[in-house]
């Protein structure tokens, strides 16, 4: 009811939440861009600009009934893009698993610690197949920007993306990137090889936040990451 008005309902204080740290690190980074890939219904997108980021946001999303709600948001922002489609570490046309919680929606088929823990979420309600294009060949045309920062939450899929980006590393000052310490995913890269692989890549974590839990142990995490020097 409140979207058909034009309003969007957003957590209170805007302090409390992950975006903070972001914007903090964009703005000591002079970022002119955020990139939010896996933008989902663009939650992500509306906590940065509350925070106060002023640029352009350029989201990614393909699944078929969150872009639309994506969509919807960013039509009343102009400064804020969308584009439908997937990326990764190539060209290609792969099968979205898309579950009853749409913003866990993955390329990868979901783990046995997923099936016992978040069954009602994770379970596939549908397939679709996306297109998927790697962010460095899309990025004069789509992005633009010499000072970039990246947010990826893709289930994950956060490797393939930013491999995908190998050629405008040189254009992100920092990330933040979804990492899994006990995965919902088979494939999921584990949350300390992602860390020592960023660190090769010249990124160093600046800010920890936990995502979810079960008995006492961590599932994931999200984790600013600021270049480094």
């Amino acid at each position: 009811m409140l979207r058909r008005l034009g309003l969007d309902v957003i957590r209170w204080p805007v302090g409390t939440s992950v975006a903070v740290d972001f914007v903090s690190v964009a703005e000591k980074t002079s970022a002119d861009v955020v990139v939010d890939v896996g933008a989902n219904i663009g939650d992500f997108a509306v906590a940065v600009r509350a925070r106060g980021f002023p640029g352009r946001i350029v989201s990614f999303e393909p699944g078929s009934t969150s872009g639309a709600t994506l969509v919807a948001r960013a039509s009343r922002d102009a400064r804020w893009d969308v584009y439908r489609m997937a990326l990764g570490d190539k060209q290609e046309e792969l099968t979205l698993n898309v579950p009853v919680a749409t913003d866990l929606a993955s390329f990868l088929p979901v783990s046995n610690r997923g099936e016992d823990h978040f069954a009602e979420h994770l379970a596939t309600v549908r397939s679709e197949t996306v297109q998927v294009e790697r962010l460095d060949a899309i990025w004069d045309t789509m992005v633009g920007g010499d000072r970039a920062m990246v947010k990826v939450d893709t289930q994950g899929w956060e490797r393939h993306v930013l491999e995908g980006a190998s050629g405008v590393l040189d254009r992100i000052v920092g990330l933040q990137v979804e990492l899994s310490v006990n995965s919902y995913y088979d494939g999921a890269p584990d949350y300390l090889e992602m860390l020592a692989w960023l660190r090769e890549l010249g990124f160093s974590p600046t800010w920890f936040h936990p995502i979810s839990w079960h008995d006492g142990s961590l599932g994931e995490i999200d984790c600013v990451l600021c270049r480094a020097g």
